[in-house]
């Protein structure tokens, strides 16, 4: 009773978060967390994973995103693990890192003058500076390969005119997830028609159909697995495209390409491809003094007189048709195809 007294008895309370044991069992594991949509922000990331493993080569590492997107990112050599981000339990790791929300919030505060690519902003975000920005694509097999070639031969034998054997396949897509990015009626029409001219058959590629490209005459290939989907880029001799995932796919496996950009700046959003960049900048036009601001939601342009998301902006309202068509001929000229002579 006296010992009991004398040495009373106390909690015993652990000064580290983690036990030595659970430290051993995590020692190596880091989570990236990207729970937000854009499957052009996952190709991007794809340009992460290799200097993470060079900085630390026994990592185990998990990266996590919705289940929509993991044919984009599984067979990336650099990542051990691709799983929902969803349903992930951040405790099994010793640390994680989230990019869902960062990139953006750091474009809109530097904007106009957001000079890095959002692979760095993730990658500076986890603590890692990047040498490589290689995407390790292609990662789709002959087979698919072949699929993607068929499909476009097979819609190319519809078309609405009859195309000499060898004239160039142009995937051509404007449509994206907003309106912002999306190009209007008109210059999809200029595009369409101008492409014809040179003797390219034009077809796009979305997830669902879209019925004013096909009343155009412009075969819509919709509705296909991701794996299916990048065969069709693939297929395409040339590729004109808004902002949007066939840009970072198309750019990652280094097809010829005109990017049309509007109120993000594609000078820094394509720095890893060669392409061509349409884009009414602030340094390139004369008079033009808001872009890119990165936040078209809060467009302060005297051109633009509404408060409606859905109404287009002056950065994609002022583009001309002759715009992207002076786009479209540098491509053809840089990547010259003697098909079109």
């Amino acid at each position: 009773m006296l010992v009991k007294k004398l040495f009373k008895r106390q909690e015993v309370v652990r000064s580290n978060p983690i036990s030595l044991n659970e430290f051993y069992q995590k020692r190596n594991r880091i989570l990236i967390i990207r729970n937000a949509r854009g499957l052009g922000d996952i190709l991007m990331h794809r340009m992460m994973f290799e200097d993470f493993k060079r900085v630390m080569p026994e990592m185990h590492l998990t990266f996590a995103c919705p289940k929509v997107y993991h044919d984009a990112v599984k067979d990336h050599p650099f990542v051990d693990e691709v799983v929902d981000s969803l349903k992930i339990n951040k405790n099994n790791f010793l640390i994680s890192y989230d990019t869902s929300s960062c990139c953006i919030k750091w474009e809109c505060e530097h904007a106009p003058n957001a000079d890095k690519h959002r692979a760095d902003i993730w990658a500076e975000h986890c603590g890692v500076i990047l040498t490589k920005h290689n995407m390790h694509l292609p990662f789709i097999s002959k087979d698919m390969m072949q699929y993607g070639l068929f499909q476009v031969k097979q819609a190319r034998g519809m078309a609405h005119k009859l195309y000499p054997k060898n004239s160039p396949n142009v995937l051509f897509t404007p449509l994206a997830y907003d309106n912002m990015r999306t190009l209007t009626d008109d210059q999809i029409v200029g595009v369409v028609n101008y492409l014809r001219s040179k003797d390219c058959f034009v077809y796009s590629t979305h997830h669902v159909k879209v019925p004013f490209l096909e009343g155009l005459g412009v075969p819509v290939l919709a509705g296909y697995s991701i794996p299916q989907w990048f065969s069709f880029i693939h297929a395409a001799d040339y590729v004109v495209s808004a902002d949007t995932s066939t840009f970072h796919y198309a750019g990652g496996i280094k097809k010829p390409l005109v990017g049309v950009f509007t109120h993000a700046d594609g000078i820094y959003r394509g720095m890893y491809y060669d392409f061509v960049l349409v884009l009414k900048h602030m340094d390139n036009v004369d008079g033009f003094t808001c872009g890119p601001c990165y936040n078209y939601a809060n467009c302060t342009n005297s051109l633009c007189r509404s408060n409606d998301l859905n109404e287009p902006r002056p950065c994609l309202t002022e583009l001309k048709v002759s715009d992207i068509t002076a786009g479209i001929d540098k491509m053809l000229a840089k990547w010259h195809n003697k098909n079109l002579d």
